[in-house]
C-alpha cells in the first residue's frame, strides 16, 4: 500500500511540474500598436506562450503571438500586433500561459 501511495504521488508530482498556468499579461495600446508583456517572477526560468488582440476603430480584430519564449528571473517578454494609421486601435487584450524552463 505505502508503495502504491508514494508511485501515486510521484506521478501525479511529475505530471504538475510540466503544467501550464495562466498569467497575467500587462497590455498596452495606442493608434497603431498593442503590445503586451509578461514578466518572470519567479526565482527560475519560465517559457511563456502568448497572444495579443487588438480591435480597430472599423471592427477589425488583428492578433499577434510569441511561442515557446524563454524568461529569465526579472526579465521581459513582448508580443505586439500593429496597425495602420488609417485604422486605428480602439483596445487591446491578451492572454499567456507558462512552465517551468527546466
Amino acid at each position: 500500500m505505502k508503495k502504491l501511495i508514494l508511485a501515486l504521488t510521484i506521478a501525479l508530482a511529475s505530471l504538475q511540474t510540466f503544467a501550464w498556468w495562466p498569467t497575467q499579461a500587462y497590455v498596452t495600446y495606442n493608434r497603431t500598436l498593442v503590445s503586451a508583456s509578461v514578466y518572470n517572477h519567479y526565482g527560475r526560468p519560465i517559457i511563456c506562450n502568448a497572444n495579443v488582440y487588438g480591435r480597430t476603430m472599423y471592427g477589425n480584430v488583428f492578433n499577434g503571438a510569441m511561442w515557446n519564449q524563454v524568461i529569465w528571473p526579472g526579465q521581459y517578454a513582448y508580443a505586439y500586433v500593429y496597425s495602420g494609421y488609417a485604422d486605428p486601435f480602439i483596445g487591446g487584450w491578451a492572454n499567456a500561459h507558462c512552465t517551468w524552463y527546466y
